[in-house]
């Protein structure tokens, strides 16, 4: 396989080999290496069920027609068109044509769903300074992949939260809110560069569910944009 990779780095996809291994009177293992000619990319295909922009797919490529064949440079323009976050599967195919030294590539390109909603909800219990407490935690979110039919993401996110103690009878919670925007290109103008813009509103209490150390009855308010 490694074998195998070295000469598709080399230009030479469609090398054979094989092997045969003997063991008496000693051991022989002999390799044969059969169509190993340079091979030339003739015609670049995409395939795209998804509702976008060819050209946004084009310039993710890091390959182009009359170029040598290199193993590595089909796998980066794999990654990098994952990386949009709209295709559930990106197949790259080297199809040999006709002629001895051409190839052919098809890229086919299967997207997801653009639009998705989660919610979240959990409860939890516990004792904080000696008075047992409980915590009710939801969460929804709802996130758009493939904004303008650009790739760039928009996600909205809205939480409420609400903690009581055991001696006030339910009666009293400690309530907070959490609201965040996000809105993600993978291109910044001319540069390939993955950028998040978020704001984000948080008043919090002490959460069960938090890393951050906060005291019984803190609240701490906030409101930030990146």
């Amino acid at each position: 396989y490694k074998l195998g990779d070295f000469y598709a780095n080399k230009g030479m996809p469609f090398v054979m080999i094989s092997e045969r291994q003997t063991n008496a009177p000693d051991l022989i293992w002999d390799i044969e290496i059969k169509n190993e000619y340079l091979t030339w990319l003739n015609r670049i295909h995409i395939e795209s069920s998804a509702n976008i922009r060819k050209e946004l797919i084009q310039r993710e490529l890091t390959i182009e027609k009359d170029q040598l064949f290199h193993l590595d440079n089909l796998l980066e323009t794999r990654r990098r068109i994952f990386e949009l976050g709209i295709f559930n599967n990106v197949t790259i195919n080297t199809i040999e044509t006709s002629l001895k030294d051409s190839a052919n590539i098809d890229i086919v390109l299967s997207d997801s769903k653009q639009r998705l909603l989660n919610m979240n909800f959990g409860v939890q219990q516990g004792r904080i300074e000696e008075v047992n407490q409980t915590y009710l935690f939801t969460q929804a979110d709802w996130t758009h992949k493939n904004l303008w039919q650009r790739a760039h993401r928009f996600t909205v996110v809205g939480n409420l939260n609400l903690l009581w103690e055991q001696l006030q009878n339910f009666r009293t919670p400690q309530p907070s809110y959490n609201a965040e925007i996000r809105y993600t290109v993978p291109w910044l103008w001319f540069l390939r560069l993955p950028t998040t813009a978020k704001i984000y509103y948080r008043q919090d209490v002490y959460s069960p569910f938090s890393e951050l150390l906060i005291e019984k009855n803190d609240t701490v308010s906030y409101t930030h944009l990146t």
